[in-house]
């Protein structure tokens, strides 16, 4: 007997499957039938199967019920505290929604899911929340370079562990250049979390993992630089700290390397995690945030982020890029350093078309070079170059530090550097 049936029996809808999975299109179409309000979440609901054998024969949960706490876990994002709660609760809305799709009633009349209301000033959050304008996330193993190398050569982290304004400079230093980030409006604290490589411990002398925030000015001159060092003498494999916002910040950037030692490379990745804290900061109530209100839009800019880290993260995949630097007219046998790039497009300006150009569409160029990646510590991969115009995205592109090209007597190319969008 079931509620959902007044009382009657129920039973797998027939030509329903044993076993469905509810993810995806079944998760957006669940919430906008439901509680439209959660679609700017639903990256945050995990799947999950629906068994409905053993499911249909049995009530689903209670319908929830959602308030204004529910609506501030969702802003804050996966690293919320609370954010297990509406989780669950949204969860349990799915299972109605699956249970109306897979399930029918065999006697008695089936009650169906009725939508629920949002909860009071959803659409516009007010109050005195106290989660985060933005959370960030890095995992990976960063390049290993010798100590008191230029910054250009460390690995830019802004876009995974700051938020940022989408405002960029660039400054050269004597290996290259790196871009500065521009700091959202009422920044006033970062809260970091770090744990470094557990197999990475020894010492005489260590292996360090180092990562600088550095915060400039309206002039593009560092004011206030954070060093935060992992193993190293006595080992450390943990590091939590609130960091302030200098008053006069206007850019920031956060980089990380691997110093070289006895240890060797490291083994296993490393993990950072960051809140970005508006008005009171830290732990504290803050008015505003960082840029605009506390509402919704917070919770959509935590979703574009996690889609956007998904390029870095251990066995994720490339969605879209955005064109970077250009290298003109290179010519010959040349390599430059790049950092946070994950590939490059190459337009051949002079050589083309070549003796013999083979069919194709786009035709194939013949001889014209050969194009490769680098670490300091040696190759990764080579490509040949064969259209006039050509993208590559090499494996392990979060890790290369450099671009070789080997260009065959007159061709002329320009190469545009590629990130992650």
């Amino acid at each position: 007997m079931t509620a959902k049936c007044g009382g009657g029996t129920s039973a797998p809808r027939p030509g329903a499957a044993q076993q469905n999975v509810v993810a995806g299109a079944l998760i957006t179409e669940g919430l906008i039938l439901l509680s439209p309000w959660l679609i700017p979440f639903a990256a945050l609901i995990d799947g999950f199967l629906f068994e409905a054998t053993s499911q249909c024969v049995t009530d689903p949960p209670a319908m929830p019920v959602w308030d204004q706490s529910d609506a501030l876990a969702l802003v804050g994002g996966l690293l919320n505290p609370n954010i297990q709660q509406p989780l669950t609760k949204a969860q349990n809305l799915l299972l109605n929604f699956a249970w109306d799709r897979f399930c029918t009633c065999t006697s008695g009349a089936l009650i169906p899911a009725v939508p629920v209301p949002p909860p009071t000033g959803v659409t516009n959050v007010t109050g005195t929340p106290t989660q985060p304008c933005f959370v960030g996330n890095y995992v990976g193993r960063s390049v290993q370079l010798p100590p008191a190398s230029n910054e250009s050569l460390w690995q830019d982290i802004t876009q995974q562990l700051l938020s940022t304004t989408g405002v960029t400079h660039t400054i050269t230093d004597t290996s290259g250049s790196y871009s500065i980030w521009g700091i959202p409006s009422n920044t006033t604290s970062l809260n970091l979390q770090e744990h470094g490589p557990a197999s990475q411990t020894c010492i005489s002398p260590p292996t360090n993992v180092e990562t600088f925030l550095r915060f400039y000015d309206s002039t593009f001159t560092v004011t206030t630089q954070y060093q935060i060092e992992l193993l190293g003498t006595p080992a450390s494999l943990d590091i939590h700290a609130t960091i302030p916002v200098p008053a006069s910040s206007v850019w920031w950037r956060m980089s990380t390397a691997f110093s070289p030692g006895a240890c060797g490379l490291p083994t296993e990745d490393m993990r950072i995690q960051t809140q970005v804290w508006c008005g009171g900061g830290g732990n504290n109530i803050f008015a505003g945030c960082c840029p605009g209100p506390a509402d919704l839009s917070i919770g959509i800019q935590n979703i574009i982020k996690l889609i956007q880290n998904l390029p870095t993260s251990s066995g994720g995949a490339l969605r879209a890029y955005t064109k970077g630097t250009v290298h003109t007219s290179v010519t010959g046998t040349t390599s430059f350093t790049v950092s946070g790039i994950v590939g490059m497009l190459i337009d051949v300006t002079t050589g083309t078309p070549t003796t013999p150009q083979l069919g194709g569409n786009p035709p194939y160029e013949w001889n014209l070079g050969f194009l490769s990646v680098s670490t300091t510590d040696g190759m990764i991969q080579q490509r040949r170059l064969t259209r006039q115009h050509m993208l590559w995205f090499p494996d392990q592109m979060q890790i290369f530090t450099i671009i070789g090209l080997f260009l065959n007597a007159g061709v002329v190319v320009n190469v545009t550097e590629l990130h992650s969008a």
